[in-house]
């Protein structure tokens, strides 16, 4: 099945750069200026996998855009792009949206093809499946903390 990419830029280099992108992977790739035509296509279209959006539109920012979205399609992978913010700054801004990357513009397209190519796939599992695997992801991260602050505490007392 062929995944169906939204590309959000007013920009048409970054249209070339989506093109690029989403072209290795065989996407069927649909461009739109802004986040309001977005959010129009998305609510008439059939389903998209995943949105690339410029962080940088007319109108609204690509963090509201994904604001807006999630009310839609709580499922939609979305990568934003950036040449203007620092990519981990605009991590912390979406954090809780779900987004499944941020992406600096002057990265290779192959960097940006393989986000799209993760973020369909997830978005593919569906949320519930998703909350599964992060909370089990949550728990080997706590588990692997308990572990190394005791071996920390053991190795502590051994060179005392």
């Amino acid at each position: 099945m062929k995944h169906r990419i939204l590309a959000v830029s007013p920009q048409p280099c970054d249209a070339d750069l989506f093109g690029r992108a989403t072209s290795m992977n065989g996407y069927e790739v649909e461009f739109v200026p802004s986040g309001e035509v977005a959010l129009r296509r998305i609510a008439e279209a059939p389903k998209f996998d995943c949105i690339v959006t410029e962080y940088s539109l007319p109108g609204m920012d690509g963090i509201e855009l994904v604001k807006h979205v999630r009310k839609q399609d709580a499922d939609i992978g979305v990568v934003i792009v950036t040449g203007h913010f620092d990519p981990l700054c605009l991590e912390e801004m979406c954090d809780g949206l779900g987004v499944w990357a941020v992406v600096p513009k002057m990265d290779d397209p192959e960097l940006i093809a393989s986000k799209i190519a993760s973020a369909c796939d997830l978005a593919g599992l569906g949320h519930v499946r998703r909350s599964e695997l992060l909370g089990d992801l949550t728990k080997s991260i706590m588990d692997l903390r308990r572990v190394s602050a005791s071996d920390h505490a053991a190795h502590l007392s051994r060179v005392e």
